[in-house]
């Protein structure tokens, strides 16, 4: 689909809250003249990191960005950020990636290190895994963690594998993620099963925490329901 007038929808909608731009295409010039006055109460932004960078500029109010489909090749060394991204803002971070195609998990790191004030953070990983047991990648994801000091919610969806093994050693293991970031207080594991830390009493220092299972999720997860005014294109 291709938008021509959306500096004009926009200003149509002060109050606009949400918008999404996937399988879209707007030319740069009538991206790149988007001001704040055009979404001063933009929060939440879904699409490409090409526009993305521009709504992180602009809005004012902007804290969410998910970019579930914002990367145009299989990882994550295929998505440029140019050096104008203004990531501080974002609260809540959503990024979709194969993992089996991020060849050097410093990558990984880089890409994080754009939005250290992230306090919500959810992988989307394409397909199952057949290079290297799940481990390995919760491992590569696990020892960037610390560089969002703030993050307190982590969710690592659309992970399956082949291996009975490795949803057990998958659970002994979730104590790794709070090792590599203190502040996490939940996690959504690969199973759709919400954890939570909690202190361990056990321990004099107050330093160690206990993985609890709070619940199963639903398998519609990803439907989202919500009362905000909301702009999307889908092509």
């Amino acid at each position: 689909m291709v938008i021509s007038n959306l500096r004009a929808i926009l200003q149509s909608q002060p109050q606009l809250e949400f918008l999404s731009l996937t399988s879209c295409h707007v030319k740069a010039d009538l991206l790149n003249s988007i001001l704040a006055a055009d979404v001063p109460n933009l929060n939440h932004f879904k699409g490409p990191t090409r526009f993305a960078e521009v709504f992180l500029n602009a809005a004012p109010k902007l804290s969410k960005l998910d970019l579930a489909f914002g990367f145009e090749g299989p990882g994550l060394a295929y998505a440029p950020l140019g050096e104008t991204w203004n990531g501080h803002k974002i609260r809540g971070l959503t990024i979709s990636v194969d993992l089996n195609n991020v060849s050097n998990w410093d990558d990984f790191g880089s890409f994080l290190a754009r939005f250290t004030n992230t306090e919500s953070l959810n992988i989307m990983s394409k397909g199952w895994f057949h290079v290297h047991p799940l481990q390995f990648y919760l491992d590569g994801i696990s020892l960037h963690l610390r560089l969002l000091t703030l993050l307190r919610k982590l969710e690592i969806r659309g992970l399956r594998t082949t291996n009975p093994n490795d949803l057990d050693r998958t659970v002994k293991d979730l104590l790794t993620f709070k090792k590599y970031c203190p502040s996490l207080e939940r996690f959504i594991d690969t199973e759709d099963r919400l954890w939570v830390y909690t202190p361990s009493f056990e321990d004099s220092d107050g330093r160690s925490f206990h993985a609890k299972l709070e619940c199963k999720l639903e398998s519609e997860w990803f439907i989202h329901f919500s009362d905000r005014l909301t702009l999307e294109w889908d092509a």
